[in-house]
């Protein structure tokens, strides 16, 4: 189970902390984490359902169709043509709202697409909140990783124009053939406009051919990847816990806490961790400064810290 330090503004320090359940617990554990991941790539689905749609606009104004107030920066749903501003959208779709439109609730019982419909993770709702939560972190750093694909392949695809433009632009006017120099044996060829900026080395006929071959499949390669991207799925068998899902029992010292765990309405436990057992005397060490910290936040708090188990 890795444990982390949470903080907005200051490094995140994480520590896997090992723990042996009897082979009843194991069979439980592991029903519990196939079913998480259920719920979070059916959460993770929805989440993309909701927000692909949505664009951001910066630019001219526009009027919010909710508030009714003006704004250059909005949303708009290219599947319906409806816009909101900042305000209204986190309001809708934000991380603290998404999940009414993903989980019933008192004042919207039935919900066509709820989480609890397609997955049987637990009857604490507690639990879906934090599967919602952690898809909606995975989904945003898709959505990250995704943008700088697409730079990276625009940036990919501007090389490979120009290097298609010189080769197939050879002998015209707005390629400038550079005189062989010292032991050249071939002339070069350049872009006039880079020429004139000083860009004087130029590339060999050949040389152009190579790179072209090659940039095109690169190309071609990664517009398949991207067009096979979708929404993120859960591949592995893990599950964020939430404040109040571990409990930690420091009473036998900080080489030898127990760790119990509330998952589905059931608790499993308490696990030794053997801390103290370690042979490396660097990493027993640093495990031990960690349940330290962890101790000293427990106490102060009065509950554990988000980890993964």
């Amino acid at each position: 189970m890795a444990r982390k330090r949470a903080s907005d503004s200051a490094l995140k320090l994480s520590v896997k902390l090992r723990f042996t359940p009897s082979k009843e617990d194991s069979k439980e554990l592991i029903n519990y984490l196939v079913r998480y991941q259920q719920a979070f790539n059916a959460a993770s689905k929805r989440i993309s359902e909701i927000r692909s749609p949505w664009q951001w606009h910066k630019g001219n104004e526009i009027l919010c169709e909710k508030c009714k107030t003006a704004s250059d920066k909005y949303y708009e749903n290219v599947k319906t043509g409806e816009v909101r501003c900042p305000k209204c959208y986190t309001f809708e779709y934000g991380n603290q709202f998404i999940r009414k439109l993903i989980l019933p609730s008192k004042r919207n019982p039935v919900l066509k697409k709820s989480l609890k419909r397609v997955t049987k993770l637990s009857k604490i709702a507690i639990d879906y909140y934090c599967t919602i939560d952690h898809a909606i972190n995975h989904y945003e750093a898709f959505k990250e990783q995704i943008k700088q694909k697409r730079s990276a392949l625009k940036k990919l695809k501007n090389r490979l124009d120009k290097l298609d433009n010189i080769l197939q632009g050879i002998g015209s006017n707005k390629i400038v053939t550079i005189p062989r120099q010292n032991r050249q044996r071939v002339e070069r060829y350049q872009l006039q406009d880079d020429y004139e900026r000083g860009f004087t080395r130029g590339y060999t006929k050949n040389s152009l051919e190579k790179q072209v071959k090659s940039l095109g499949e690169e190309v071609a390669r990664r517009e398949q990847v991207l067009r096979r991207s979708s929404t993120p799925k859960l591949g592995k068998l893990v599950a964020k816990l939430w404040e109040g899902h571990s409990i930690f029992d420091f009473s036998g010292g900080l080489e030898f806490p127990k760790l119990s765990l509330k998952l589905g309405g059931k608790t499993f436990g308490p696990f030794p961790l053997l801390a103290g057992v370690i042979k490396s005397g660097s990493s027993r060490k640093r495990v031990i400064q960690c349940l330290n910290r962890i101790k000293e936040e427990y106490e102060r708090k009065g509950k554990s810290q988000y980890a993964y188990l």
